[in-house]
């Protein structure tokens, strides 16, 4: 956290070149924090391995906020500051201030209001799953959000009059800035002379990166995760050595009457389940009723460790009752009392979720083979949870994605009043998203349970960058009845500083992340970070990109 902070404050001051540009984003940020950590407290809902991201995602949103606020701020102060030097007005302060603060919530109290229910909608998708770290950091989120536009709204002014200071004329003026803002505003002049051509490449270039998407890895496993070094992974590497695995995995086995699980078929389909189980690498023991038949057999017939042969079910009751009367009764371990429900133990040497798809799919196919009709299957243990959750992610990255884009296309068309122009919004959300997966299939990052909720949070964090485009673009297409083009160039120059700003706090507050030695946070940091800039380099060239394109075919 503290690093977050320092990141976060270093990132404003080079971009705001002010002790207040730095000072009051943090401010808000940290009673954001506080009132929604506070509120997790209240409500009795603790910390869990997804929420423990929640303090970064909450400073960096409201610190999101704050910057576009004292962008346009800063930016009409300058403007009311001529204007007062101009007229040569005697109370240059107090009219900045008020004409300054006037003007920015003009503008921007819309666009806060919208970008605030949009990212909190797309947090709440999150919330809607049967994963609990998801329903909590999905709602908390969304409840943080709310908050930091309250204390945007009504805080931040008071901190603008109570922290009174002289704007650097540097400020908002970074050689970085400018060359950046420069540079999209040459790209703007070029796409209106190559509109289609650019497209057509853009396009092109997608195919490519939906071709990696395919290659996406889609796994999650938890003590791999760890530095080879930490001790639990050294203390891994010992158990699966010497004692099968650290992964609990079961499966049941149900008879449509009793004493089923006495009867030679029956054992030999567990035999051949158990061997074939035995042959994976994953696997590194188990154990059924069968282990204790071979056990009592070896003992009372001094035989090899093997199943009877031409035995009935009356031979091998007789040998399990060497069991039954043990005051341990290790036999209740596998079986029940009347032998018509038993438990194959197996411990896995991994928990990674695709190693374990794997076993199971090898108990369903070899029991399908070889057990008895009447034999019901059924697998569960934290190793079948580890494989159910993964595709629970895969179907939740599908249906919060798509819900994501129709409520999003929903509240901006009520925004806008018009579809089409809620439609161009997502536009770059979407090829966000593209670029992304690809990134994580280019390094080999997989799809787990924290890199999961890079989709929503791309859409939450990333429509509040288009928003502020179009409603800039809307103005000045309406109100001043400026050419598209022209109306495109006013907008970049209005919206890139902040939305750079922006885009670099985040990046930088979330890698700090990387530092982690949980190989799944910092996985996340890595992706989050990436999608953010790519956010702010699609929305600022891609948005002017679709805007020329749909003029043009209109």
């Amino acid at each position: 956290m503290p690093f977050v902070f320092l990141v976060v404050g270093l990132v404003l001051y080079f971009c705001f070149g002010c002790r207040q540009g730095v000072f009051i984003p943090l401010t808000i940020a940290t009673i954001t924090t506080g009132w929604t950590v506070s509120t997790m407290a209240l409500l009795g809902v603790p910390q869990n391995i997804v929420t423990t991201m929640l303090p970064v995602f909450i400073i960096s949103i409201a610190v999101a906020d704050a910057i576009h606020f004292l962008s346009a701020y800063y930016s009409f102060s300058h403007a009311t500051q001529q204007q007062s030097m101009n007229a040569q007005n005697s109370d240059v302060d107090n009219t900045d201030t008020d004409s300054a603060l006037h003007n920015t919530f003009l503008h921007l109290f819309s666009p806060l209001l919208v970008t605030t229910i949009t990212t909190a909608v797309a947090f709440i998708i999150i919330a809607q799953t049967e994963l609990v770290f998801f329903q909590e950091f999905g709602w908390f989120t969304a409840i943080g959000i709310g908050y930091a536009f309250f204390l945007t709204i009504t805080l931040l002014p008071v901190l603008l009059f109570l922290q009174k200071e002289s704007l650097p004329s540097g400020a908002l003026e970074s050689v970085l800035l400018t060359k950046l803002t420069q540079q999209i505003q040459q790209c703007a002049s070029y796409l209106n002379q190559n509109t289609l051509r650019s497209y057509m490449l853009l396009l092109v270039f997608c195919m490519i990166a939906s071709v990696h998407i395919t290659k996406l890895d889609i796994d999650k496993e938890v003590i791999g995760f760890f530095d080879e070094q930490e001790r639990i992974r050294i203390d891994e590497a010992k158990i699966k050595q010497y004692f099968g695995g650290t992964t609990p995995f079961n499966i049941h086995l149900t008879a449509d009457s009793a004493h089923r699980f006495k009867d030679p078929d029956v054992l030999k389909a567990m035999e051949t389940l158990t061997s074939e189980l035995m042959a994976m690498e994953t696997v590194g023991y188990t154990s059924s009723v069968v282990d204790f038949v071979k056990y009592s057999h070896q003992i009372i017939m001094e035989s090899a460790y093997a199943l009877p042969d031409n035995a009935d079910a009356s031979l091998i009751g007789q040998l399990l009752f060497l069991f039954e009367s043990e005051t341990t009764q290790d036999i209740r371990n596998v079986t029940t009392n009347d032998y018509q429900q038993a438990r194959m133990f197996v411990s896995l040497r991994s928990d990674q979720s695709s190693s374990i798809d794997e076993v199971i799919d090898t108990v369903l196919s070899v029991s399908k083979a070889h057990m008895p009709a009447d034999i019901n299957i059924s697998v569960s243990g934290f190793a079948e949870l580890l494989a159910t959750s993964t595709q629970e992610i895969v179907h939740d990255q599908v249906s919060h994605t798509s819900q994501a884009f129709i409520a999003i296309i929903i509240i901006l068309s009520l925004l806008f009043r018009s579809i089409a122009l809620a439609a161009i919004a997502v536009v770059p959300l979407f090829f966000t998203i593209l670029l992304t997966f690809s990134l994580m299939s280019l390094t080999h990052i997989p799809l787990d349970i924290g890199t999961s909720i890079v989709t929503c949070i791309s859409i939450g964090i990333g429509i509040d960058y288009t928003i502020h485009f179009l409603s800039f673009f809307k103005q000045a297409t309406h109100q001043s009845q400026l050419p598209i083009i022209d109306a495109i160039k006013a907008t970049l120059e209005h919206v890139s500083r902040p939305i750079l700003i922006n885009s670099f706090s985040l990046a930088l507050g979330f890698l700090v992340l990387t530092v982690s030695d949980y190989a799944a946070l910092a996985h996340l940091s890595y992706i989050i970070a990436s999608a953010m800039i790519l956010c702010a380099a699609l929305t600022l060239i891609v948005l002017p990109l679709t805007l020329l394109l749909v003029a043009r075919i209109k």
